[in-house]
C-alpha cells in the first residue's frame, strides 16, 4: 500500500486489511397509488465510497508514535494505491483509532471516504469543430478544461462535457482553464466571462464533443471514475 506515492513500509507499518464498499447511491422514487408501476427519476446521486484499513506498527514506543504521526498526517488528503488493485483512492480522512496495543506493538483502524479512479489522462481536440472522447470508467468524471485560443475569440460555445458551457472574450495565446468550481486566465479569475449551468464533466462511455470555433485547442484533463 502507498500513500501519496509512499511505501507505508517506510512508515515502519504493514497493511492488514482493507473494505471498500460501493458508491452510496441516491434514487428518488415511488410508487403512485394504483398505478401499475413506479415513479423512478433517472437523476441518480452517486457518493462516495466508505474505506476502511488497518494498519500494525512495530518497533520502539518513540517510534511508533512518531511513524504513526507521519502516517496520519499524510493519511488527512491521501491518494492511496492499494498493490493488487489497479486503481486509485482519492479523499479524505473521517476517523481513526486504536484497536490494539502491546509493548512494541500497535494496530490503527482508519476510516476515510474516497473517489475510484484511473490514472490521468490527456485527451486533445485541436482546431476541430467535433470529436468523440471515450471515458473508460462507469462513473461521471469530472474535467479539467483548458482553452487555448490562436487568435482573439469573442465567443465559443462548447458542448457534449455535460451542461453546454460558452466562454467569451478570449485572447490569442492566453489559456482559459475550468477545473474544480474556478475559471482563471493566466491565475487570474475569468468566471464572469464563464456561463453555463456547471462544470465540465464526462459520462462513461463515448462522449460527442462540439465546439464552436475551430481556432482553439481544447484539452481535456481527467482521471476516469469507477463506482
Amino acid at each position: 500500500m502507498k500513500i501519496n506515492g509512499i511505501d507505508i513500509a517506510d512508515y515502519g507499518a504493514k497493511l492488514l486489511s482493507r473494505e471498500i464498499s460501493h458508491s452510496d447511491t441516491e434514487i428518488y422514487a415511488f410508487w403512485p397509488r394504483n398505478a401499475l408501476r413506479p415513479y423512478i427519476s433517472p437523476t441518480i446521486r452517486r457518493q462516495a465510497k466508505e474505506l476502511d484499513i488497518e494498519i500494525e506498527f512495530k518497533g520502539a514506543a518513540d517510534i511508533i508514535e512518531t511513524n504513526k504521526s507521519l502516517l496520519l498526517k499524510d493519511l488527512a488528503i491521501p491518494t492511496i494505491k492499494f498493490a493488487a488493485l489497479p486503481h486509485y483512492y482519492k479523499g479524505y480522512l473521517t476517523d481513526h483509532s486504536i484497536t490494539d496495543k502491546l509493548y512494541g506493538y500497535e494496530v490503527i483502524s482508519v476510516k476515510l471516504l474516497v473517489v475510484e479512479e484511473e490514472e490521468e489522462v490527456t485527451t486533445e481536440i485541436n482546431a476541430t469543430l467535433s470529436a468523440t472522447v471515450h471515458m473508460p470508467g462507469n462513473g461521471d468524471t469530472p474535467v479539467r478544461l483548458e482553452v487555448t485560443p490562436s487568435v482573439d475569440v469573442p465567443t465559443v460555445t462548447i458542448e457534449g462535457l455535460g451542461e453546454d458551457l460558452t466562454l467569451t472574450n478570449l485572447t490569442a495565446g492566453k489559456t482559459v482553464i475550468i477545473a474544480d468550481g474556478t475559471v482563471t486566465e493566466e491565475g487570474v479569475n475569468k468566471y464572469a466571462d464563464y456561463d453555463s449551468w456547471g462544470f465540465p464533466m464526462l459520462v462513461p462511455g463515448d462522449n460527442a464533443i462540439t465546439v464552436s470555433v475551430n481556432t482553439l485547442a481544447v484539452k481535456l484533463i481527467y482521471c476516469p471514475r469507477w463506482l
